[in-house]
């Protein structure tokens, strides 16, 4: 298993929680850890499904994203119910900055 170097770790961080971010604005369903990988694997991007999962347990440490996290049939990770909160959103908002999550 290759690890992501920080800049691509902080990248994926970004984009998971611009994406979290605008699912918010538009008031749709709380996003899932698939629907997240689906949605980063159409745009281009090589992150494998496991790196996602992990991308939002950080961004749930620091306190940006709330989440469950449940096993699926044959004992994978998944999570689901993904929200942002408050300070997930000032820091989309660039009300400050954090150098381990890039936002656009």
């Amino acid at each position: 298993m290759e690890l992501l170097d920080p800049k691509a770790d902080a990248q994926l961080r970004g984009l998971i929680l611009t994406m979290v971010y605008i699912n918010h604005k538009r008031q749709r369903h709380r996003l899932t850890s698939t629907v997240i990988h689906g949605t980063v694997a159409r745009e281009g991007y090589q992150f494998a499904k496991n790196d996602v999962i992990t991308a939002i347990q950080d961004l749930g440490d620091r306190g940006y994203l709330r989440f469950r996290q449940v096993r699926d049939s044959d004992n994978g990770l998944f999570l689901e119910a993904i929200e942002i909160t408050a300070q997930g959103r000032d820091l989309v908002d660039r009300r400050f900055d954090d150098p381990a999550v890039m936002t656009q």
